[in-house]
């Protein structure tokens, strides 16, 4: 008899085990949503304000899935992502099953791909984002694929795991705590949403993607981004497509009247502005050019918009209207404004069209002649994005007097990851501060 009790109490104690670890470990789908789990993550974070809401039963949730990781599937997830440059993200997918097959690993790839592509993006621009970046972690929990990028993706999962393991009742607990963080991600969503020039929006009206329009509006461009393996495959770029070069003429000649488009004509304005400011007639060459890098870097941004997580740009960021009228541009802006100065200025300068990250990212700037000799000038990479904020434009980085790339050699460049054919720029072979 008392055998028969010790072995019903066995049994009875390996049934509880087994049925305890049914419901709380390697569990592949969970009580919570996909939407209450990126909620859990993002909690932990003190950038949630500036975080953006992407759920599964929105509108938009497809046109995003795609522009920004690649995907078509699966048909529940939520993105959290920032609505600023803050590369802050997290995203949680539920893969989709055919029959014992779990497509966890497309999804997988598709994250990898993301972050690597983010990375190139800020590359050079914001290194505070990349560090956060290259700590960003993705991990697999039955059914589903999480992507968290976040400066303390310790306490991010371990918010994910509580919630994962938690029973429905405890589940709709713990959301009474979110209320008013998902408040604020659903306000942000509607900003972002249905502003006049939301990325979010033209997407869904045109039924397609960010990077299909830059291809279409920049050909020319374009063409040198998806298989590019060598520098021989770069080709330059006519720098005409950047400016009107009759503004170059209307400011050395003081015929504004030979312009007729009003964008030509503020940046002309400007253009005569600031040479007015820093340009004296006793400056060397040299001086001028420096001048005009300083000016640049003090009073021009980055487009902190194209590092968001669509990597989306601002209107004109890619000329010198956007950098001299609305004061921000990408690398194309730094460069033709820079070229624009010097054309102005008399000094013989061209714009560099390349890549840099192992031929991930396009990328653009300038060789200078001063005397006989050539030299390399990258702005954009002097004036990287930072968190420390301009004391007389809280908008605009503070800029931390860096002259890395002003009047570098070519080496210079190659150490930092630059890459272009050689074959159609000349030579730079000494940096300034060489000789």
């Amino acid at each position: 008899m008392k055998d028969k009790i010790s072995a019903i109490v066995i049994m009875l104690s390996l049934l509880i085990s087994v049925t305890g670890c049914g419901k709380k470990e390697n569990k592949d789908v969970t009580a919570a949503s996909c939407y209450e789990l990126a909620l859990a993550m993002a909690y932990t974070d003190e950038n949630r304000d500036n975080l953006v809401v992407c759920n599964a039963n929105n509108e938009e949730y497809e046109a995003m899935l795609n522009l920004m990781y690649g995907l078509t599937v699966p048909d529940d997830g939520c993105i959290l992502y920032s609505m600023n440059e803050e590369p802050t993200e997290y995203a949680v997918l539920r893969a989709r099953k055919y029959n014992d097959y779990i497509n966890t690993r497309e999804i997988e790839d598709a994250f990898k791909k993301y972050i690597e592509e983010r990375i190139a993006a800020y590359t050079g621009y914001y290194p505070e984002g990349v560090d956060i970046l290259q700590n960003s972690r993705i991990f697999i929990v039955g059914e589903y694929v999480v992507l968290d990028i976040s400066q303390n993706p310790d306490a991010a999962k371990a918010a994910f795991d509580e919630l994962y393991s938690m029973e429905d009742s405890a589940v709709k607990a713990q959301m009474d705590t979110y209320t008013d963080m998902e408040l604020k991600l659903e306000e942000n969503r509607k900003k972002v949403l249905y502003s006049e020039d939301s990325f979010v929006n033209s997407n869904i009206a045109d039924n397609t993607s960010e990077q299909e329009k830059d291809t279409e509006d920049e050909d020319n461009q374009s063409e040198q981004v998806g298989n590019i393996t060598s520098e021989d495959q770069l080709h330059d770029v006519d720098d005409s497509a950047y400016y009107n070069k009759d503004i170059v003429t209307a400011y050395l000649e003081k015929k504004p009247e030979l312009l007729a488009d009003d964008k030509d004509i503020a940046v002309l304005n400007r253009v005569t502005e600031i040479i007015d400011e820093c340009i004296t007639e006793d400056m060397t060459d040299i001086e001028k050019e420096k001048a005009i890098h300083d000016y640049m870097c003090e009073h021009m941004d980055y487009d902190r918009q194209g590092l968001g997580a669509a990597m989306t740009h601002m209107e004109d960021s890619d000329n010198p209207y956007g950098m001299l009228v609305n004061g921000y541009g990408i690398c194309t802006g730094y460069a033709s404004t820079f070229k624009l100065f010097m054309d102005c200025l008399g000094i013989e300068c061209m714009v560099v069209e390349g890549m840099v990250y192992a031929y991930t990212d396009d990328h653009a700037w300038n060789k200078v002649k001063l005397g006989v000799t050539w030299y390399n000038v990258d702005v954009t990479w002097d004036d990287p994005v930072s968190d420390a904020m301009s004391e007389d434009d809280t908008t605009r980085s503070k800029w931390i007097s860096d002259y890395t790339f002003f009047n570098c050699s070519d080496a210079v460049l190659e150490e930092n990851d630059h890459l272009w054919n050689r074959t159609e720029y000349p030579e730079s072979l000494e940096s300034m501060n060489e000789q």
